[in-house]
């Protein structure tokens, strides 16, 4: 069960770092809808609930928070950057 809540984060972690990369072709709309789902489900990751009601934990902390505006913040800014670029 463990190497499960490890793959699940790792795999979590992979995610975010695919999204925030500024210069991959295919990514804009898959951080439109991770934006999206954001303000849908009240400021909370899906993948963060997810890990927590399996694992009681998120691969970030013990619980469960909201995302801050400054995760926001650095979502839009990687796509700005790759419409400047």
């Amino acid at each position: 069960m463990n190497i499960i809540k490890y793959l699940f984060f790792l795999s979590h972690y992979s995610f975010i770092i695919y999204v925030l990369y500024p210069f991959s072709k295919y990514n804009t709309e898959i951080a439109m809808l991770v934006y999206l789902s954001w303000l849908l489900n009240n400021n909370y990751c899906i993948f963060s609930q997810i890990e927590y009601k399996f694992f009681g934990e998120t691969y970030m902390s013990k619980r469960l928070r909201k995302v801050r505006s400054f995760d926001k913040a650095i979502l839009l800014s990687s796509q700005i950057c790759k419409y400047v670029f």
